[in-house]
């Protein structure tokens, strides 16, 4: 049995409206920002990442940059016995360098996270 805070089901309905209205602008050519150095990301989904915590944030900008087809069949360093191949390396340093810049924390705490 789940029970929700107010608190989460107005976090839940800013971030749906932020969606729709995102999904309503999707026509129009976005901006684009580069995180770490060389990985291009679009300016509105990064702004939808949640700030709460290292780990969502983490989680969310993973989705934003690779996309989660990938994320299903990748892991971070690639495992032999499941036929999982490594995630790209220069992206995901890109992911964790902005990451620890943007909470403060260190590499370790991001690769946990991921």
């Amino acid at each position: 049995m789940k029970i929700r805070s107010k608190k989460y089901g107005a976090l839940k309905a800013k971030y749906k409206a932020l969606k729709r209205r995102v999904k309503s602008e999707e026509g129009i050519e976005s901006d684009l920002i580069k995180i770490g150095n060389s990985t291009l990301v679009e300016k509105h989904k990064l702004n939808m990442c949640r700030l709460s915590c290292v780990s969502k944030f983490v989680s969310d900008l993973l989705d934003v940059v690779f996309g989660r087809d990938i994320l299903a069949n990748s892991s971070m360093k690639g495992i032999k016995s499941a036929s999982k191949p490594p995630l790209p390396e220069n992206k995901l340093n890109n992911v964790m360098s902005n990451t620890c810049e943007k909470f403060n924390v260190d590499v370790g705490t991001v690769g946990a996270a991921v």
